[in-house]
């Protein structure tokens, strides 16, 4: 898990998979596709050097919420998975 990463100079995302575990059995995959000129765009208007994206995943593993800088994101998709994906630090 990256809670406070680096700040660098990165590429405009036009596609973000991540990937959360909440308990037992219950491993989730997100997906967060984006306009890349949109977002291009909106990322020149905000940059400052200390742009945060953030991701807000619902109670109930659903949905989620991708911000920038506590704003919303615009995406033209999203979608969320169940995985089998193994986590090095699993639930036992």
């Amino acid at each position: 898990m990256v809670v406070h990463p680096k700040v660098e100079k990165r590429a405009v995302p036009s596609l973000i998979t991540f990937f959360w575990e909440t308990g037992k059995g219950e491993k989730f995959e997100g997906r967060a596709f984006f306009d890349w000129k949109k977002t291009n765009e909106l990322f020149k208007s905000v940059d400052d050097g200390n742009n945060e994206i953030q991701i807000k995943i619902e109670a109930n593993n659903s949905d989620f919420e991708v911000l920038i800088n506590n704003q919303p994101l615009e995406m033209v998709n999203k979608r969320v998975f169940k995985t089998d994906r193994e986590f090095k630090e699993s639930y036992k």
